[in-house]
C-alpha cells in the first residue's frame, strides 16, 4: 500500500514546483485523500466523485481568491476530479485483483458519445475551423463518460454477484442517500448564500467564501453557491436532477430515508427561489409530473397525490415572491434575446444542415445578443443557448440523430428497471432526465461540467445495476 503511494507522491511534489505555497498544500491533501480512497470501500468512490463535483467549484474560488493558481492541481475543474476518481478505481481494482465490468449499455453510450464528436471534430478539420483551446476542450469532454465507468463500477460492481436482490436493493439504497444528501446539503448552501445575499442571515465561518463568491457573480441577486462556475441556471438543474433521482428510491427505504427526501425535495425548492430561475421551475416541474405519471397507479397514489399538492402549493407560493423581472412573461427579455439568438442558429446551419458547423461552434461566441433593458447592456457574442439546438448545429442531423441515439441510451437504463424489483431506481433516472431535458430546451446544460459528470455517473450506476444477475451481457477489462 505504501509502494503504491509513494509514486503519487513523487508525482505531486513534481507538479507542485513553482507553485503557490497553498496550492502545493492542497494538491498533496487531495494526493493523500486519494491514497486513502483507494483502500475504501467502491461506495466511498461514489460519494467522493459526487461531492467532489459539487464542492470543486468552491475550492477553486478559494485557491484564485488567495493568490494561487488551480490550473496545475487537482483542482482544475470537476473533469480533473473525475480523472482522478478513475485513476483511483483502476489503481483500486488492480491492486485487489478485482474486474471492472461494463454493462453493454455503457459501452453503447461510450461509442455513440466518440462517434459524434468525432464526426464534429472531422466537420471541424475541413473547415479549418477550431475553437480556441480545442484540445484542452476534447480533454475535459473525454472526462465526463469516464464518470459512467466509475458509476458502474462502484456501484453496480458491489452487486454483480448477487444472487438474492438484497446486495442490489442495498447499492440502490446507499446511491439514493448519496444523491439525496448531495441535493440536500447543495440547496440549502444556495438557500443560505441568497439568505446572506440580502441581508437576512450571516455567513458565519463561510464569510470570506461568500464574499468571494459575490464578487466573482455578475447575477446580481441571485443565488450562485455552490456551483459558482455555472450560471444560476444550470447550478440550480444539478441539485433539482439529484433531487429529482434520489427521491423515488428514498421514498422506498426506512423512515430517516422517507425524512431524507423531504429534504432533498424542500432543498431543490428552495434552490429553485435562491437562483431566481425560470429553468429550475420548468426542470422541478417537470421532473414532479413525471413522478405523478409514473406512480399514478401505485398502491401509494394517495401519499404521492398530497406530496404533489404540497410541493406544488409552495412552488405557487414561492413563486408570487420572485421579483417581477424573474416572473414568466412572453416578453421577458432573457426570452426575447434567446429567440434573436435562435434565429441565428438556424439560419448558420442552412450553410450545411447535413453535418452542420463542427465541434463546439455553438458554445463559442458566434451569436450576437442584441442589447435590451434586462439582457445585455451591450450587444455581445454569445452561445446558442439551448443544449437541442447546439447540437443540431455542431452535428447537423447526422450528429443530433446520434445525439439523440445517446438520450434512448439513458433511458433505456431507466426502462430496463421500471418492469422489475428496482422500479424506484428506474423511476427517479426518468425523472432526472426529463428534469435535465426540459432544461436543456433553453440552456446548453450539457456543457456544463457538473451536469454532465452527474448525468453520466448516474446512467453508468443504473445500467449496471439492470446488468445485476446476468440479465444482461457484460465486457470485463484486462486484470
Amino acid at each position: 500500500m505504501i509502494a503504491a503511494g509513494l509514486p503519487l507522491l513523487a508525482v505531486a511534489v513534481g507538479l507542485t514546483v513553482g507553485m503557490n505555497a497553498k496550492v502545493a498544500v492542497v494538491l498533496l491533501l487531495a494526493i493523500i485523500a486519494s491514497a486513502a480512497l483507494i483502500g475504501a470501500s467502491r461506495a466511498s468512490l461514489a460519494a467522493a466523485l459526487i461531492a467532489g463535483t459539487i464542492a470543486i467549484p468552491s475550492l477553486i474560488l478559494l485557491v484564485s481568491s488567495s493568490g494561487g493558481s488551480s490550473a496545475a492541481s487537482l483542482l482544475a475543474g470537476q473533469g480533473r476530479w473525475v480523472t482522478v476518481v478513475f485513476a483511483v478505481l483502476i489503481m483500486r481494482s488492480l491492486l485487489r485483483g478485482e474486474r471492472i465490468v461494463l454493462p453493454s449499455l455503457v459501452r453503447t453510450a461510450l461509442l455513440i458519445y466518440c462517434a459524434l464528436y468525432a464526426l464534429e471534430l472531422v466537420v471541424a478539420f475541413f473547415r479549418s475551423d477550431f475553437p480556441p483551446g480545442t484540445g484542452s476542450l476534447i480533454v475535459r469532454q473525454v472526462t465526463y463518460p469516464l464518470a459512467a465507468i466509475v458509476g458502474a463500477s462502484t456501484i453496480g460492481g458491489g452487486a454483480t454477484r448477487d444472487r438474492d436482490g438484497r446486495a442490489g436493493s442495498m447499492a440502490v439504497l446507499r446511491l439514493a442517500r448519496v444523491a439525496g444528501l448531495s441535493a440536500g446539503v447543495a440547496g440549502l448552501a444556495a438557500f443560505w448564500f441568497w439568505a446572506w445575499l440580502h441581508g437576512h442571515v450571516s455567513a458565519g465561518p463561510f464569510e470570506h467564501l461568500f464574499s468571494q463568491a459575490s464578487q466573482a457573480s455578475v447575477y446580481p441577486g441571485r443565488s450562485i453557491f455552490p456551483l459558482v462556475q455555472d450560471s444560476p441556471n444550470v447550478g440550480v438543474v444539478v441539485i433539482v436532477a439529484l433531487a429529482a433521482f434520489s427521491v423515488p428510491p428514498l421514498l422506498e427505504g426506512s423512515r430517516h430515508d422517507k425524512l431524507l427526501a423531504a429534504t432533498a425535495v424542500l432543498a431543490a425548492g428552495s434552490a429553485v427561489y435562491a437562483t431566481e430561475s425560470r429553468t429550475g421551475v420548468i426542470a422541478l416541474g417537470v421532473a414532479a409530473l413525471v413522478w405523478l405519471l409514473l406512480n399514478w397507479r401505485d398502491r401509494r397514489r394517495r401519499a404521492t397525490v398530497v406530496l404533489l399538492i404540497a410541493l406544488i402549493a409552495g412552488a405557487v407560493q414561492a413563486y408570487t415572491l420572485l421579483p417581477s423581472s424573474r416572473k414568466f412573461q412572453a416578453n421577458a427579455p432573457t426570452l426575447v434575446a434567446r429567440q434573436g439568438i435562435w434565429k441565428q442558429a438556424v439560419s448558420d446551419l442552412g450553410r450545411d444542415p447535413a453535418f452542420g458547423l463542427g465541434y463546439h461552434f455553438s458554445a463559442g461566441s458566434n451569436f450576437v445578443e442584441s442589447a435590451a433593458p434586462g439582457a445585455a447592456a451591450v450587444a455581445r457574442g454569445q452561445s446558442v443557448q439551448s443544449e437541442y439546438l447546439g447540437q443540431l448545429v455542431d452535428g447537423g442531423l447526422a450528429g443530433f440523430v446520434l445525439f439523440v441515439f445517446i438520450l434512448m441510451t439513458w433511458l433505456r437504463a431507466a426502462r430496463a428497471q421500471l418492469g422489475g424489483p428496482r422500479r424506484s431506481l428506474g423511476v427517479g433516472l426518468v425523472c432526472m432526465l426529463a428534469g435535465v431535458g426540459a432544461a436543456m430546451i433553453g440552456s446548453s446544460v450539457l456543457q456544463s461540467a457538473a451536469v454532465s459528470t452527474l448525468v453520466w455517473f448516474l446512467f453508468g450506476a443504473v445500467a449496471a445495476l439492470g446488468a445485476v444477475g446476468g440479465e444482461e451481457p457484460s465486457v470485463a477489462l484486462p486484470r
